[in-house]
């Protein structure tokens, strides 16, 4: 049977992209100054102004070379814990990530401080704006970075990421999900972000959830059913069915590029027939409510704003895709001993679930359910931030590891396939 929750709005697109000047550059606000004006992660999330992800679509400078960032002169391992963390942590945050109270507390604990900006909205500029300083060999001005999924290969692939050292990260080994252990990039990245793109769903349209990814093929709701706005993730979404049939033999992580072509040959026919829609727009909720929409691709963050619409969310017994954004120390970094120290912090329970409590994703580590009933004990029972255990084994995680010229091969055929 598929998972159905009630009582829960979903946010499309994608609030999760990326951009962040270096916190050097003019106009660049800090977390203190922006306190008073900021939201928290959680409006943000239950926002309708997020911007459109913008994907995998690589800029003019995509042809950087492996290796020829961090030469000698930049750091490219972090240190261990032989070395004392002191100063201050620079770090690129998403809006309203990070609940003041946590910094605070850090900062009495340990006499570092923290320097956290929230100017973030896409990851593809972001990559653009970082990319020539790396290339140059020169710092990016950036401790810690909250790194998106959606480009965290390419700063694997060019090498932009420091080493870290898990001796540094007690909490991490202790508390760390197995399935997120296994990650590819874990030697220099820790999952932070995390949730599952299921389906939203008008309740009056499918009175009995949406059990199979099959149902938003069926000629009824033909229309009426939207697809993710970043196409990797629609990609990997589907992928995810047509593994359960046979026709492609890999999960989102580990697809193949022949797999993608085998994916989009798939939707090619129902896009163009106009069974599925490439877009929703930012006023998905309200479509849904409205009948102009009866199901999306979504996540499941935004919960009880529409409670009244009868807009629920399903978890089909195929599975779904999950992203998974990171933190990361980049190379140069000026004090990284202090961001290990940061990170550490953040990955107790405790912190974990006053993270959570902000965002509403679903936590990487155990012992979060225990810790978010001190934290905020409503949220303690929430299916859309605890999934079950039966639940979390069908989330599986995206983007492919696809190199920069694989993701511009997959773009180009998926612009051919949907004319966008």
């Amino acid at each position: 049977m598929a998972a159905g929750w009630s009582d829960q709005e979903v946010l499309h697109p994608d609030p999760r992209q990326v951009i962040v000047p270096c916190p050097s550059a003019a106009g660049t606000t800090s977390r203190r100054q922006l306190m008073s004006a900021t939201i928290s992660r959680r409006s943000f999330l239950l926002g309708t102004g997020a911007a459109v992800a913008s994907g995998f679509l690589l800029t003019a400078c995509s042809t950087a070379k492996k290796g020829t960032v961090g030469a000698s002169d930049l750091l490219r391992i972090a240190p261990g814990p032989e070395v004392a963390p002191t100063g201050t942590v620079r770090w690129t945050v998403w809006p309203g990530e990070i609940n003041p109270d946590s910094i605070a507390q850090f900062e009495d604990e340990t006499g570092l401080s923290v320097d956290y900006v929230e100017s973030m909205t896409d990851a593809q500029a972001f990559l653009s704006t970082v990319r020539p300083q790396f290339e140059a060999g020169l710092p990016i001005g950036w401790d810690l970075i909250s790194l998106s999924g959606a480009v965290a290969p390419v700063f694997l692939e060019n090498e932009w990421l420091m080493r870290l050292d898990k001796k540094t990260l007690p909490n991490v080994t202790e508390y760390m999900y197995p399935e997120f252990q296994q990650l590819k990039g874990n030697e220099y990245m820790t999952p932070f972000d995390h949730a599952p793109l299921g389906i939203a769903y008008a309740d009056k349209h499918f009175p009995n959830s949406v059990e199979t990814w099959e149902e938003l093929l069926d000629p009824r709701v033909k229309g009426r059913v939207a697809l993710y706005s970043e196409f990797i993730a629609t990609i990997s979404s589907w992928a995810v069915f047509l593994k359960s049939t046979g026709e492609v033999a890999n999960y989102p992580a580990n697809l193949t590029v022949d797999e993608a072509k085998i994916v989009i040959d798939f939707l090619r026919p129902h896009i163009k027939s106009g069974q599925l829609r490439t877009s929703s727009g930012e006023n998905f909720t309200q479509q849904l409510a409205t009948g102009d929409l009866w199901a999306a691709i979504a996540s499941p963050q935004t919960v009880a704003a529409n409670r009244e619409n009868g807009i629920k969310f399903a978890i089909p017994r195929e599975g779904v895709a999950g992203y998974v954004d990171y933190l990361a120390i980049p190379i140069g970094a000026e004090n990284p001993r202090a961001s290990e120290e940061l990170m550490n912090f953040l990955y107790q329970p405790e912190q974990f679930a006053s993270f959570l409590a902000w965002t509403l994703q679903n936590p990487v580590i155990d012992g979060v359910a225990q810790a978010m009933e001190k934290v905020d004990p409503s949220l303690v029972n929430d299916p859309t931030i605890f999934l079950d255990e039966e639940l979390r084994k069908r989330v599986y995680v995206y983007p492919p590891a696809w190199n920069e010229k694989e993701r511009e091969e997959v773009s180009r055929l998926w612009a051919e396939a949907t004319g966008l």
